[in-house]
């Protein structure tokens, strides 16, 4: 495979020309257009035969599959947001917020900026309290369409992405799952926890650069979970570079996407008891 992304490198500036003779299919104005002088050491040096570049899917196999990296930040916005999209703009960075209704209300211009400069904005809920969050299907429900009503109110923004609080494994029952899907939300979980919260200095950073690199080479586009942190913040740099440096796209999740969410398969019970459900 490398050895084909390298050709094809060194044949990029005759590209158009070479897909205008495939388009008429003959050697003869293949030979007009790109000397033998330039085709035939090439040829030579990947033991190829001059026929090989008369294929018109040449140049298919060796495209690169697009390397795609989602990040959510979660619990904010919080005073360090300006610094965190400062940060993400320096990389070319795209992200997605996941928010708190009283967050929100603390610090709407930051809101108001996600939006206005391309980020994508969803729902984290209200409390953050997961005896009051899982108290009901009502109340997981009622959290996040309160959260909705004010991301609506500072930004006209009606986002129907949320993520519950500590991810819907174990405590969002497949009853309130229905109840929040009825109502039209998308429930997002990740691919990959940073762990951003637990693990000391830039160790989250090692961690989540290999679960994406583990994830990419598997032909998965993986979702991230960050917090806004000062701790993430710190290293955050990092991984921002490591991404922009391997050709990572990083961009913000949307409704053209299929969610990401774990299912209770009979893991889920409700909070406080051990009992599984049924």
């Amino acid at each position: 495979m490398k050895q084909m992304m390298l050709l094809t490198k060194k044949l990029l500036l005759s590209f158009l020309l070479l897909l205008t003779c495939f388009l008429v299919n003959t050697n003869e104005e293949i030979e007009k257009l790109i000397p033998h002088f330039f085709l035939q050491p090439i040829a030579a040096e990947n033991k190829l035969n001059l026929d090989f570049f008369n294929d018109p899917l040449f140049f298919f196999p060796m495209i690169e599959s697009e390397k795609v990296v989602y990040l959510t930040f979660d619990d904010g916005p919080t005073p360090q947001s300006g610094q965190l999209l400062d940060m993400l703009h320096q990389y070319d960075a795209k992200a997605t917020f996941f928010m708190l209704a009283p967050k929100m209300k603390k610090h709407p211009d930051f809101v108001n900026r996600m939006v206005k400069e391309g980020f994508a904005v969803g729902l984290h809920g209200v409390t953050h309290d997961p005896n009051l969050f899982y108290r009901s299907k009502e109340s997981a429900l009622q959290e996040m369409v309160e959260a909705q009503k004010v991301l609506e109110e500072i930004t006209g923004e009606n986002s129907m992405m949320i993520r519950t609080p500590y991810g819907s494994i174990p405590y969002l029952l497949d009853s309130y799952r229905k109840a929040i899907e009825t109502y039209g939300f998308q429930i997002w979980d990740w691919h990959i926890d940073s762990r951003d919260w637990e693990l000391n200095e830039q160790s989250y950073v090692e961690k989540t650069i290999e679960e994406i690199e583990k994830l990419t080479q598997e032909g998965k586009h993986p979702v991230v979970l960050l917090h806004e942190l000062n701790e993430t913040l710190e290293h955050l740099p990092e991984l921002l570079s490591y991404l922009r440096e391997n050709n990572f796209q990083m961009k913000t999740l949307n409704d053209s996407i299929e969610p990401i969410f774990f299912e209770c398969n009979n893991r889920c019970y409700e909070y406080g008891s051990e009992k599984k459900e049924k």
